[in-house]
């Protein structure tokens, strides 16, 4: 089973996924890149690349891996 992050910290996925946030408000960053993760917002992301999400409220997420 994969390991979460320390609080602040980046992990990657050796396959592409889909993070859709349910309920709350934060900030994903992905790939260098900062998004306002709020409810219904969904991003997808290659493998292998760095994110991180950094929660404002508690949040409810949905993480899809997708197949290569």
């Amino acid at each position: 089973m994969p390991r979460c992050p320390t609080p602040g910290g980046q992990t990657r996925r050796l396959a592409p996924a889909i993070i859709h946030i349910l309920e709350g408000e934060g900030e994903l960053t992905v790939d260098g890149d900062a998004y306002d993760a709020r409810q219904g917002t969904w991003v997808r992301m290659a493998p292998d690349v760095k994110h991180s999400l950094a929660t404002q409220t508690a949040m409810q997420i949905a993480l899809y891996l997708l197949p290569r």
